[in-house]
């Protein structure tokens, strides 16, 4: 009999070689985990590999992060989609809340189990750490992420950056938290990220004719 995957969990990375492993680490219970590569040149995939993953795939070169979002959807083969970034980890509390809440679900109008919740997706709070404090203040906390949802009802991911999943049905909240370890690594990495971020807010803004602005 082929096993039932309920939950597939999917990781975008590139040169996460630092994180990776105890990213995977926190989410070795999932049935299925798809690794989305966008172009690593250190040993990330070697540690993806040596850690068992079986679905590893590769996004073309001039994908987006919601290209990438996506083709790990079309990938992974479970009822729930969970997306965890390379730099966060998943406490035990929000693995139990997670399986609790798919172990259970049913759609509105079956019968037979506890129906915990008729949403098909579910942000979930981060705790953001810099430099080894939660940011509680500034907009920080409680930071609600949507990364967990049916397959069935996401439509797709949208965005170049800060990208969102577009979901035919009800948004929910859980309650548990991601840890997020926020703009971490070099200087040189974070100078990187955002001139690599300013080049797609300028093209944005390019191609939406926004007027030209200045500053003084």
């Amino acid at each position: 009999m082929k096993e039932e995957i309920k939950l597939s969990v999917i990781v975008l990375t590139h040169n996460e070689e630092p994180v990776i492993a105890d990213c995977l680490e926190s989410v070795k219970w999932a049935d299925e985990i798809v690794v989305v590569d966008h172009g690593s040149t250190d040993k990330t995939l070697e540690v993806v590999e040596k850690f068992g993953v079986k679905k590893i795939v590769t996004a073309p070169v001039n994908s987006n992060f919601s290209d990438r979002r996506n083709l790990g959807a079309k990938e992974a083969k479970g009822e729930w989609l969970f997306y965890v970034d390379a730099d966060e980890r998943v406490t035990s509390e929000l693995k139990e809340e997670i399986l609790s809440l798919i172990t259970n679900y049913l759609p509105t109008g079956k019968a037979g189990k506890l129906l915990i919740t008729k949403c098909v997706a579910l942000a979930i709070p981060r705790k953001n750490i810099r430099l080894t404090k939660v940011l509680y203040h500034g907009g920080w906390w409680p930071d609600y992420v949507l990364r967990l949802m049916r397959k069935d009802k996401l439509i797709k991911w949208e965005g170049e950056l800060h990208e969102q999943p577009k979901i035919d049905g009800d948004v929910g909240k859980l309650k548990e938290a991601f840890i997020h370890f926020s703009h971490r690594g070099s200087f040189e990495h974070k100078l990187q990220n955002t001139i690599n971020w300013s080049a797609i807010e300028a093209k944005r803004m390019f191609d939406s004719n926004h007027p030209p602005m200045t500053v003084s």
